[in-house]
């Protein structure tokens, strides 16, 4: 019996620092998720900026024509998952 507490207790020190560690990863994970998240925003507000600025420019000479400039398509849930 003694030998088999021993093990047990042993086993769930174990168990116990997995746990631990997991949890370092999962907060680590939510930080960077959450720096990430607000750089997005900056940089999506510097480039909606940033267009507004070039949209002011005017230049001399005959017209022509651009093509638009296609906006980000998010990528699904499921596909970043599986591509991370």
């Amino acid at each position: 019996v003694a030998d088999a507490t021993g093990e047990q207790s042993s086993g769930l020190v174990t168990v116990h620092q997995s746990v631990s560690d997991l949890d370092g990863v999962t907060q680590e994970f939510a930080s960077r998720f959450e720096e990430t998240t607000a750089a997005n925003a900056v940089l999506s507000e510097n480039a909606r900026r940033l267009g507004e600025l070039v949209g002011q420019f005017r230049v001399s000479g005959p017209a022509r024509s651009v093509a638009p400039v296609a906006r980000a398509t998010p990528v699904p849930q499921d596909t970043q998952r599986a591509a991370g």
